[in-house]
This record gives structure tokens, sequence and C-alpha cells, in this order.
């Protein structure tokens, strides 16, 4: 048994999966990586800086007070399996001690994952391999994975 966090995620596996490298999670609501916030300055905007004032309107734009919620994820991560294995995620504890929005190892604090709502892709790297993933009955953050043979497979999963 191992764990891996990437990005407020900690992927735990067990059984016969021996590795997880997390490659990409992606914020559904904004299209952009969930470390990024360059998306809240607007169109026009200058980094760091909302692109104008509505007054009295008194625009803001800053997750503190009028964040977006938690939306879909998409998780993409590539998992060293043997045969069957099991991939179980769970969302880190998160501080921000300078309230910036940010943890202090620089992830934007995001909803913590509930579920994993779909596995969209299980693709193996080995030619002519197979892997099935499927979501545990019992446990929703849990992924039951069932490799052909042992290598390398990229998996992609939907999450909230």
């Amino acid at each position: 048994m191992g764990t891996t966090n990437y990005k407020g995620i900690t992927y735990t596996y067990a059984s016969g999966a021996s590795a997880v490298t997390g490659i990409l999670d992606l914020d559904m609501r904004t299209g952009a990586d969930v470390d990024q916030t360059r998306w809240l300055d607007g169109a026009g905007g200058a980094e760091g800086a909302y692109p104008g004032s509505l007054t009295p309107f008194s625009a803001t734009n800053n997750d503190a007070t009028n964040g977006a919620g938690g939306s879909l994820r998409m998780l993409v991560f590539d998992v060293t399996c043997n045969s069957t294995g099991t991939v179980t995620l769970s969302s880190t504890t998160i501080t921000d001690s300078d309230s910036d929005g940010e943890d202090d190892g620089g992830v934007v604090i995001g909803g913590a994952i509930s579920r994993i709502v779909a596995v969209t892709g299980a693709v193996s790297q080995v030619t002519d391999n197979m892997i099935t993933a499927a979501i545990n009955g019992s446990n929703s953050l849990q992924l039951d994975l069932d490799a052909e043979g042992s290598g390398d497979y990229t998996i992609t999963l939907l999450v909230e």
C-alpha cells in the first residue's frame, strides 16, 4: 500500500497497484488547471485585478466573496498495476494560514471530492494489454482495477 498526493487529492493504491502518478486535475467549471486562477481576472483584466467597477454595485471577483462552488473535475493519472488492484481517492487536508485562497503549498483551494462520477478512460501503455476500471459498489471513491498483464495504465475519471 502506498500514497501519492497530487493537487489536493491523495491517491491511495493497494493490492496489485504499485504506483500512481498524477497527470492532470482539470476543473470542468472553468476549464482551467485547478491551481491556476488567472481566469478570475476577466478577459481584459490585468493579472490579479478585476477588469472594472460597476458603481454602485461594487463588483468583486474573489473566491471568498463570490466563489462558484464545487464542480466536476477531470482527473488523469498513470497507475502501475500487476493484475488486480485498487486506487482510493481522498482530499488532502488544506491549510491556508495567510488566507490567500491557496493552501500553503500553492494549490488553489477547491471543494473536497465526494465521489467518482464516471470512468471515462482506461488505456494500457503496454501493447495488447487491457485494463478494466470500475467504481466500487460500497465506496464511491474507490476504483477497482483488473489488468490483463503487468504494466502502466492511464486512467481518466470525472469526480465531484
